[in-house]
């Protein structure tokens, strides 16, 4: 039996859904079919899908069978109860479905989570965000990366494997965390890195720090729009990690 621990590092939103007949003309008043509130996010999308996929950390396929422990790695408005636990309405709700807020933080100066507003017709899905958290920096992750994760784990070949998901935003200090972890030139680590929204200044100095990379539609299209998408994977391997 094999067992992993996987790092998603990025941010939860509240999303609210307003599901509306028609998208509302300017300074109108209309009203919503239906309201849903869910923890969104590209992580917390991702989190909800392997806690489904592997419930309570087991999974088990062709290959065999084994565990995983889940980790989400950001930053929460408000504080920590007395016993440590994140008051975050969020970060409950993840951790009720079994992912481990251990590495995350607190700002308690911020009174709100981040949140999306979402208006949903049939033909299109506007999202308006807001997000005055101040993200996780490297000088918070890497100390733990140093003391609680690479420290206490073997470097030996059949050691838990560790997996770290980056959403790729905040790049300056992703590029810091990811800059320590390669220099540690572990066997036992995968790195992998979206690519979602080019105007992020940075981000495609990313592409050579990650083992895997994921590309949205418009990232590519943004990029070299001269391409279809399997020359621009091809393009895009020229620059990212040797293999």
């Amino acid at each position: 039996m094999s067992h992993s621990k996987i790092f998603f590092v990025g941010a939860l939103y509240q999303d609210i859904i307003l599901h509306t007949d028609s998208y509302p003309i300017e300074d109108s008043k209309s009203r919503a079919r239906k309201v849903e509130k869910r923890v969104g996010g590209n992580s917390a999308n991702s989190l909800s899908v392997l806690t489904q996929l592997a419930p309570g950390g087991h999974w088990q396929n062709a290959v065999g069978t084994g565990t995983s422990d889940l980790e989400f790695v950001g930053a929460f408005a408000g504080e920590r109860d007395a016993d440590g636990t994140i008051c975050s309405p969020l970060a409950r709700h993840i951790a009720a479905h079994g992912v481990s807020l251990k590495y995350s933080v607190t700002r308690p100066l911020a009174t709100t989570d981040p949140t999306s507003y979402i208006i949903s017709t049939q033909a299109s899905r506007t999202i308006i965000s807001h997000n005055d958290v101040p993200e996780l920096t490297a000088a918070e992750f890497i100390p733990a990366l140093k003391k609680d994760i690479f420290e206490s784990t073997s470097t030996a070949p059949d050691s838990a494997r560790l997996w770290f998901h980056f959403e790729g935003r905040n790049v300056q200090q992703v590029y810091d965390i990811l800059d320590f972890i390669n220099s540690e030139k572990r066997t036992n680590v995968t790195v992998s890195i979206e690519f979602e929204k080019p105007a992020r200044e940075g981000l495609a100095d990313l592409l050579a720090m990650a083992d895997i990379c994921f590309f949205s539609k418009i990232y590519a299209d943004a990029m070299r729009s001269d391409l279809d998408a399997a020359a621009f994977l091809v393009d895009a391997k020229a620059r990212c990690k040797d293999e």
